[in-house]
């Protein structure tokens, strides 16, 4: 479902600058589809500006940096007559709304996030410091890196994945094929997670790496 549009512009006083407000609404409305999600609503506020614009021919509008992530304080450049001869710019805020993982109580380092830690709460996702978290499925088991106050957002860079084998452990690495499998016990020479590639040393001299699928087993790949 697409997200509802908000457009905000700010101080327009003439029919020629309202047509060209509208071309780059449409522009970063259009841009932003991709990363509303379910519910979710962008709002868009067009900076005021005192230069009069005047009549836009054909006006075709692009980010002046290609890099540019069309979320925050944003630069658009609108192309106006035949061959692009005129260049314009104009700046816009662009907020991002929308349900998002947050903390239900105070949470401490080093605590394994479980389901009844978490809410899904509503407002803007566009925090500048990362990206929120929009299922709470993604945190489950996830070791918390620093203290979550009660309502906080819960972002990715503020978890890490949770070890289930510890450096020097015993564990059995499986090797799967069409049809057999195989299962022999090594030593973990890395600490991981649910996920993470780590090495095991078979015998005295062989070395695999393999993922990590639960406590004490690793997958070989």
């Amino acid at each position: 479902m697409p997200g509802c549009l908000y457009f905000l512009a700010v101080g327009i006083a003439h029919a020629d600058d309202a047509e060209l407000f509208e071309v780059v609404q449409s522009f970063l409305y259009q841009q932003t589809q991709s990363l509303t999600k379910d519910g979710g609503e962008v709002v868009i506020e067009i900076m005021p500006t005192a230069a009069r614009f005047g009549a836009c021919v054909q006006p075709s509008p692009f980010f002046p940096n290609p890099a540019q992530r069309p979320v925050g304080r944003v630069a658009v450049g609108v192309r106006c007559g035949d061959q692009g001869q005129q260049v314009r710019y104009l700046q816009a805020q662009v907020t991002l709304y929308g349900h998002y993982v947050s903390a239900k109580r105070d949470i401490l380092p080093g605590s394994i996030i479980t389901l009844d830690m978490l809410e899904m709460s509503y407002g803007p996702l566009s925090s500048g410091s990362g990206e929120p978290l929009q299922q709470k499925e993604r945190a489950l088991g996830k070791l918390v890196r620093r203290q979550l106050r009660q309502g906080a957002m819960v972002q990715e860079h503020m978890l890490q994945t949770a070890p289930v084998i510890r450096r020097g452990e015993r564990v059995q690495a499986t090797v799967q094929g069409q049809g057999f499998e195989i299962s022999r016990e090594g030593e973990a020479l890395d600490e991981g997670g649910i996920g993470d590639t780590i090495r095991v040393r078979i015998g005295a001299r062989e070395i695999l790496n393999g993922t990590v699928i639960g406590e004490g087993r690793v997958r070989v790949q």
